[in-house]
């Protein structure tokens, strides 16, 4: 029995030494300062979530950075900051008046330098006066006129020798050499060196022929003049693309130009009819005119679309004006008692008893007046100002 209680009392000793030992060895955790001055709050379940209800925002979807994206501070990439676009604003000059300068006229009957056409069916008494043809001018004084087959100049009413086989279209003398367009776009080059009376023929070209209506040719400082095709394609004699200008896009409200396809054209309008008056190396001049009236409005741009001038010719409605004028029909005198004439009005000038007009440019893009009487043709040069006119306009003078 005694060894037994020796026994106990062997392991309860023991026991308590190596509990002893393991409590010399172990160091309590380490509490900083502020902890163990200032112990932390203890909160119930019920008071964290009333907190939590009274002080958290939801955050804006802009401050939500989604996972797995770089925010700046972590990337080297600095992005530019969105510029606004600016529009194009269209360059537009101050109110100027358009004025009128005579520089030319010639007579027009038997004794003149052409004479008019006389229409009629069964009466020769009761024809009427026409005037076909157009006028062109090289830019350095001389002007022409043509009418049917026939290319007359008109400052000393020397013709072309050899007559052409088919109505002209259009002129352009570009040095030495005269270039004229027919009505199925053939071009004829004549040599006029040894003057206009004496001009021979050099070559001619069909390569435009049978493409629908002609379309017009251009003098823009390149040696020979550009074909204007009627779809708006621009092409040298040879048939190859050409650019008119260095700008690419829109280049105003009613004139369109692509640089990749060498088109400049006109935009389209129901109530107004566009096509190009002039075009030149410097500038090009669109003509409007309204379909109900026989009102036109011209305007002339430079290469950027900026407006340089914009004029209004504005012609009334024709009436009957009594007349004697003869003419000859197969060797019988016939007197012809009436016409129909028009007033117009361009600039700071106004004109009567007219027969025809015509608005034509050079090859240097200035602009010229022409207005037709019985007995004569004046023509002005046209000095451009700027009018803010528009269509629809009054139509009386």
């Amino acid at each position: 029995m005694k060894k037994r209680v020796l026994a106990i009392l062997l392991c309860l000793s023991v026991l308590l030494m190596a509990c002893a030992c393991v409590a010399e060895t172990m160091e309590p955790p380490a509490v900083s300062e502020t902890e163990s001055q200032a112990p932390a709050p203890q909160f119930t379940l019920s008071e964290v979530n009333a907190e939590s209800s009274k002080t958290q925002e939801p955050a804006a979807p802009s401050e939500i950075e989604p996972q797995g994206t770089i925010s700046m501070e972590e990337s080297d990439i600095e992005l530019e900051p969105i510029q606004p676009i600016e529009p194009i604003q269209t360059i537009v000059p101050v109110e100027k008046e358009t004025t009128l300068e005579k520089i030319f006229s010639f007579d027009i009957g038997v004794d003149g330098v052409l004479e008019y056409n006389f229409i009629f069916y069964d009466d020769p008494s009761v024809a009427n006066i026409a005037s076909p043809g157009l006028i062109f001018t090289d830019g350095n004084g001389s002007f022409y006129h043509a009418d049917d087959s026939q290319l007359i100049r008109l400052n000393d009413g020397v013709c072309l020798p050899k007559r052409l086989p088919d109505a002209v279209e259009d002129i352009e003398i570009c040095g030495n050499s005269l270039y004229i367009l027919d009505a199925d776009a053939v071009i004829y080059q004549y040599d006029i060196s040894d003057g206009f009376e004496n001009a021979t023929l050099l070559k001619k070209t069909d390569a435009f022929k049978n493409e629908g209506s002609p379309g017009r040719l251009y003098s823009l400082g390149v040696g020979e003049p550009v074909y204007y095709s009627a779809s708006g394609d621009m092409y040298t004699l040879s048939k190859m693309k050409y650019y008119p200008y260095d700008h690419d896009g829109k280049t105003s409200e009613n004139v369109l130009q692509n640089a990749e396809s060498g088109i400049l054209s006109v935009t389209e309008c129901v109530d107004v009819y566009r096509y190009f008056q002039g075009i030149s190396n410097t500038t090009f001049m669109l003509a409007e005119c309204q379909n109900d009236s026989r009102n036109s409005i011209y305007t002339t741009f430079d290469p950027n679309g900026n407006i340089l001038s914009r004029f209004m010719l504005a012609i009334n409605t024709g009436v009957r004006t009594k007349c004697e004028r003869a003419f000859d029909w197969y060797g019988e005198v016939y007197t012809v008692k009436s016409y129909v004439s028009f007033c117009a009005s361009l600039g700071n000038h106004t004109f009567e008893n007219l027969l025809r007009t015509q608005v034509f440019c050079d090859a240097n893009g200035r602009a010229y007046f022409a207005a037709y009487y019985l007995d004569r043709c004046d023509i002005y040069s046209i000095n451009q100002g700027y009018s803010n006119i528009q269509f629809p306009v009054d139509e009386e003078l």
